[in-house]
């Protein structure tokens, strides 16, 4: 239906079992991905859970606003982000660095952000070119459940030492990945290439190493909400960067 329209549905809730009449009205949902906040000593805070379309936007605006704030240095929380878009996580890099880093052979004069290769040595490469850049001390959490995108973003950042990793090896999904649909409905997914890091580090089945390990607190695991300074993760990666000024 029409945006902005009323719609009646009929809700069954198993546990009483009593159906329940509602109205509802028609509208476009932006889930959140980014959730961010400001720290004790000018240190910005930003989460991001997972790398939707929508998470660029959120991602820059969360810095944007942090630095209107008077941020002097930030810490990028990925732990237990799963992944999602590539192009969300080159996009996010191409926020913080500049376009002119030549550190790597395959940038062609631009600053690699990851590669991809087949059995054959062939594949993409992503590079910066959006102009902007983000020039202040970073640190990166990251967990055993961090994948994938998370881990692209991480390896990039983490290479060019432009951020400080802090956490657990992360999970180690760096694949490229095809569904081949089949005349029956069914479908076959392979792997047809693996990603790379600028350094050439394929992190498939190995993950992202912290440079700082660190395990979150046994009491912390099972904690719906955990405060920020109560985070022993989040408060070593705090540390480490003021160490590093």
């Amino acid at each position: 239906g029409e945006e902005g329209t009323d719609v009646q549905i009929t809700v069954y809730r198993a546990d009483s079992d009593t159906y329940v009449d509602m109205t509802l009205t028609r509208r476009k949902i932006e889930v959140p991905t980014v959730e961010s906040q400001m720290l004790a000593d000018n240190t910005g805070y930003v989460a991001v859970s997972e790398f939707d379309a929508v998470t660029v936007e959120q991602f820059e605006k969360a810095i944007d606003d942090l630095g209107k704030q008077g941020m002097k240095q930030l810490v990028i929380d990925l732990r237990s982000n799963p992944g999602g878009i590539l192009d969300s996580a080159v996009a996010m890099v191409d926020y913080i660095l500049p376009d002119d880093m030549k550190n790597f052979e395959k940038g062609d004069g631009k600053t690699l952000i990851v590669y991809t290769a087949d059995k054959n040595g062939d594949g993409d490469t992503y590079t910066a070119s959006d102009g902007h850049e983000l020039d202040l001390p970073i640190a990166i959490l990251v967990n055993e459940n961090s994948a994938s995108a998370s881990e692209v973003f991480t390896g990039a950042l983490k290479d060019y030492k432009k951020a400080v990793v802090v956490g657990t090896t992360s999970y180690g999904k760096g694949i490229v990945q095809n569904l081949i649909p089949l005349g029956d409905g069914s479908a076959i997914k392979i792997t047809t290439a693996h990603y790379y890091t600028p350094s050439g580090f394929d992190l498939h089945g190995k993950g992202i190493e912290p440079d700082v390990a660190v395990e979150l607190d046994e009491k912390l695991k099972t904690q719906a909400v955990v405060k920020p300074e109560e985070d022993n993760q989040l408060q070593k990666a705090v540390q480490v960067l003021k160490e590093n000024k």
